[in-house]
């Protein structure tokens, strides 16, 4: 008889911004029409939502440039 393997638990992500922006949106949609969709929330709360001045997280990484890795045997080959 084989054995049960338990499922792993999955760690919750950290809302963002505009995760919490966009629940707020839905809720209040939600409120006002059971009906309202995720997807028509997103919509709205896209309308009246303010990005980060600076771009946020992101900008501030430093972007590594990719170098193009040569073979051995690409780099003598010429092109016509």
């Amino acid at each position: 008889m084989p054995l049960k393997r338990r499922k792993k638990s999955r760690k919750s992500r950290k809302q963002t911004k505009w995760m919490k922006h966009m629940m707020a949106v839905y809720k209040e949609m939600k409120e006002q029409n059971p009906a309202t969709k995720l997807g028509g929330a997103m919509k709205e709360a896209k309308k009246t939502y303010i990005p980060a001045q600076n771009g946020g997280k992101k900008s501030q990484r430093k972007i590594k440039s990719k170098s193009k890795r040569k073979t051995k045997f690409r780099s003598n080959i010429k092109r016509k």
